[in-house]
């Protein structure tokens, strides 16, 4: 049966060999038929370029013959001219044969003789321009009508050899088709007969196969208990390390709690200080203007701003009471929270179950959203009420300078009221005298 095989085998590569030849000289037959399509595709061009050349020729020749009857149209219009001269000049003789000098006749006489001479000399030139034009072009197009003709010989028995050649190329094709065909069906016998013995060969391999995967497998059963002891080490570890960050966590929430809390306790302070200022400056400037009014106008003029000042007064008074009640309801706010701050400290300490930790971590993240939301809120609050004090102050103040210019235009109201009093006494008192 070994021998067998190799005699098969060798038979086998003998085949594929020949097969491999075969090919071969089919392919260096395609490419021999490809190189003399491709030759015959140029003669094709070629053949064509000519075409056109011929077609240009006989488009230059009935461009000439067009020029031509356009110089004999120019020829006969000179030759109208020369007779129209004539028969001016004889109509001009009849007419003033009586009157005419004979110099002047002689004139009229050399005109006439310069433009025959000019006219033949025209004509004859004209006549050997289209002459040697006629001539040349048609010595070139000969020329070339037979170049291109001999052109197109060649190239036609060029192409009935490539034709007869193809045809050869073609039968030897044909030939060498059904030599490799009857190659393929020995080839094919080869093969079925190797499939059987691979078939076989292939039974026992894949029974070692199956031995060397239950062996792999069991490999892999002991690497992956093997990592997943490892897996629970390191998870036990995490939950430990997780467990002692979650505790140093809740400290420092505590310590945060603590400054939030002293920090709440100095802005109060800040906003009380604040208010104590703002009445004591808005009270101060108030005094101010009324102490400026009283002095510096008629009892009139200071009522009429003692009154604007009053209103001012209950105005400010109004905000300022406003401002205190926002005050008011900022302070309940932080008791508020501090209260918040107190009932989130009451939670119990972590324990070593992991509900408990779930339980921890749930609570500590709902303290820090409560208090950061709380602490946004303040800070909101207190932005607020710090611009509105601050709008008030600049209103008041606003209206203050308001006031003062009101009272110095007043002033100066009564300073021209004297002076114009002055001068009327002034002029009474000259009148008098």
């Amino acid at each position: 049966m070994q021998s067998d095989w190799f005699k098969m085998k060798n038979n086998l590569v003998a085949l594929q060999q020949k097969c491999k030849k075969e090919e071969e000289t089919l392919k260096s037959k395609k490419i021999q038929i490809k190189h003399a399509e491709l030759s015959l595709s140029e003669l094709q061009k070629r053949r064509k370029h000519a075409l056109q050349e011929l077609a240009r020729l006989a488009a230059e020749k009935a461009a000439m013959g067009k020029e031509k009857n356009s110089l004999e149209f120019v020829l006969k219009e000179s030759r109208c001219r020369q007779h129209e001269l004539q028969r001016q000049r004889e109509s001009s003789i009849s007419e003033h044969s009586v009157v005419m000098s004979v110099l002047e006749r002689e004139e009229m006489d050399r005109q006439l003789d310069c433009a025959k001479t000019d006219l033949f000399a025209e004509q004859r030139r004209s006549r050997e321009k289209l002459e040697s034009m006629q001539d040349q072009k048609l010595e070139e197009t000969c020329e070339h009508l037979q170049i291109v003709t001999d052109s197109e010989g060649l190239l036609r028995s060029r192409c009935a050899c490539l034709e007869e050649k193809q045809k050869q190329d073609k039968e030897k094709i044909e030939a060498a088709e059904i030599l490799v065909n009857k190659l393929q069906g020995e080839l094919g016998e080869c093969t079925m007969k190797k499939d059987t013995l691979e078939r076989t060969l292939a039974q026992k391999e894949l029974q070692l196969l199956e031995f060397q995967e239950q062996q792999r497998a069991l490999h892999a059963e002991r690497d992956g208990l093997r990592g997943a002891l490892q897996l629970l080490k390191s998870q036990h570890s995490c939950v430990v390390k997780d467990a002692q960050e979650q505790t140093q966590r809740m400290v420092q929430k505590e310590e945060e709690t603590t400054k939030l809390r002293d920090s709440l306790e100095q802005q109060k302070q800040e906003a009380k200080r604040r208010e104590a200022e703002l009445l004591a400056g808005a009270s101060q400037h108030v005094k101010e203007a009324i102490e400026e009014e009283r002095r510096t106008c008629e009892a009139e003029k200071v009522e009429a701003v003692q009154l604007h000042c009053g209103i001012l007064e209950e105005e400010f008074r109004k905000r300022l009471g406003n401002m205190r009640s926002e005050i008011q309801r900022e302070r309940s706010g932080a008791l508020a929270l501090q209260q918040e701050v107190a009932e989130l400290k009451t939670v119990r300490p972590l324990t070593g179950d992991i509900t408990e930790k779930s339980r921890a971590r749930e609570q500590e993240s709902l303290l820090a959203a409560v208090c950061q939301t709380l602490k946004e809120e303040h800070e909101a609050k207190y932005q607020r009420l710090q611009k509105d004090v601050t709008q008030e102050t600049q209103k008041v103040v606003l209206q203050l300078e308001v006031a003062q210019k009101e009272t110095e235009r007043l002033r100066r109201m009564l300073e021209e009221q004297e002076g114009s009093c002055n001068q009327i006494n002034a002029g009474l008192e000259q009148q008098i005298q």
